[in-house]
């Protein structure tokens, strides 16, 4: 892996933009690819449950070079849909999660560099 870090897929691109646009979907979990080189989509759901999505990031996990399986950090986004005060409606706000257990393998929580979270986030 070089230096700069992972690259963000196009899959990516792709769900952000039918979540964010189209309204495709209520969130979409993102890993790292098992070479360590590219930000891949892991799951995007339309499924409203926040408690069902939490789960799945505090359940996810990541194989070491080694073969073996661990807790592992991920990236999401999630559309979070909320009420105003004043009663004047709903409004909607996408929300950039960055995920990485305390209990999760070193070298695991060391591969998601700055320059892929700056990546991440532009979108």
């Amino acid at each position: 892996m070089s230096q700069s870090g992972a690259t963000v897929s196009q899959e990516c691109i792709t769900a952000f933009n039918d979540l964010k646009l189209a309204k495709k979907y209520k969130y979409i979990i993102f890993k790292l690819s098992d070479d360590n080189r590219e930000i891949v989509v892991e799951e995007a759901s339309a499924d409203k449950d926040w408690e069902a999505f939490r789960e799945k990031l505090v359940k996810a996990t990541t194989k070491s070079k080694t073969g073996a399986v661990g807790k592992g950090p991920r990236y999401a986004v999630y559309d979070f849909e909320y009420s105003l005060a004043s009663g004047e409606g709903s409004r909607n706000k996408i929300t950039f999660i960055a995920w990485s257990p305390d209990d999760a393998n070193v070298m695991a929580k060391m591969v998601p560099t700055t320059k892929t979270t700056s990546s991440m986030t532009r979108y």
